[in-house]
């Protein structure tokens, strides 16, 4: 008897000693998880920056040497197809600022549910990203990195490390894979801080532009610089739409097309000029 009470202390001293250890192994996944996510999300973070100011620099360098509007005339030796193409996309996109567009309007959004962000969207970090039940079909609804999508709000051991393993989903890109803004804002932009662009906008780096499909009837759907709309998403995007320069560009730059979705609707809380999100799109704010 004294041998089976023995045995029986021992085995729940074991059991209590094991769940302990397995506490402590699991709280030291997740700091470890967490100490690594934000290693992912500062080095991206770092990097795109370094992108970012790569790209303006390129792009500087381009309104200076004839690939953008800055001097497209002076340096660039337009096609007689080219030149017509060019100035219909130009002639709609300035009776669209005259005449101001019916879509100068918020996005749908539910005005007073704490969410900053468009309706289609989530707050992590201080920014806005598409929802992870929107990127995942439902499978990882809850935002856990930049990059990261998972099936709980904090991954554990108790389904083992395979749970662990199956708990995440990576989509690692920069305004691309997980990170990116909901779909209103438009095909694989950039996650932007809280607030939305009016209906007619659309988000580029970080800041709302009248869409470039309205702007130009079509002709010039995408829009790959502040002041400049482009027929595809490629690299024929680097030149210069009908130049006779030896390459097959698609960009066409002009100051007309850097504008905000408010021109010419006579409302005084729209924006003429591009813009930063609007927080007020997505959430009622109480006025002291």
């Amino acid at each position: 008897m004294e041998r089976c009470s023995l045995t029986t202390g021992e085995a729940v001293l074991s059991r209590e000693m094991t769940l302990e250890f397995s506490d402590e192994e699991q709280e030291q996944s997740t700091t470890a998880n967490t100490h690594r996510d934000r290693v992912f999300v500062r080095t991206g973070f770092a990097l795109f920056a370094v992108s970012v100011v790569a790209g303006i620099a390129w792009y500087s360098g381009a309104r200076h040497t004839g690939l953008t509007e800055g001097s497209v005339s002076a340096a660039t030796v337009l096609s007689d197809a080219g030149a017509q193409l060019r100035a219909a996309a130009l002639q709609q996109a300035h009776q669209e600022i005259e005449k101001g567009s019916e879509l100068a309007v918020g996005p749908k959004a539910k005005m007073h549910d704490g969410n900053l962000c468009a309706d289609d969207e989530e707050e992590f970090g201080g920014l806005c990203y598409a929802q992870c039940s929107a990127l995942t079909q439902g499978a990882k609804p809850y935002r856990q990195s930049a990059w990261t999508c998972c099936s709980e709000a904090v991954c554990s051991l108790r389904h083992g490390i395979r749970g662990i393993l199956d708990c995440c989903k990576h989509d690692v890109g920069f305004c691309s894979g997980f990170s990116v803004s909901g779909a209103q804002e438009g095909h694989e932009a950039c996650p932007h801080t809280p607030g939305a662009c009016l209906a007619d906008e659309e988000l580029f780096m970080g800041v709302c532009y009248m869409k470039c499909g309205l702007l130009t009837g079509n002709l010039y759907p995408f829009r790959v610089a502040p002041d400049g709309c482009c027929r595809s998403k490629d690299i024929h995007c680097i030149f210069e739409d009908g130049a006779k320069d030896g390459f097959d560009g698609m960009l066409i730059t002009d100051q007309s097309l850097e504008v905000g979705g408010g021109c010419g609707d006579g409302k005084p809380g729209t924006h003429c000029s591009p813009h930063p999100p609007a927080v007020e799109l997505t959430e009622e704010i109480e006025k002291n």
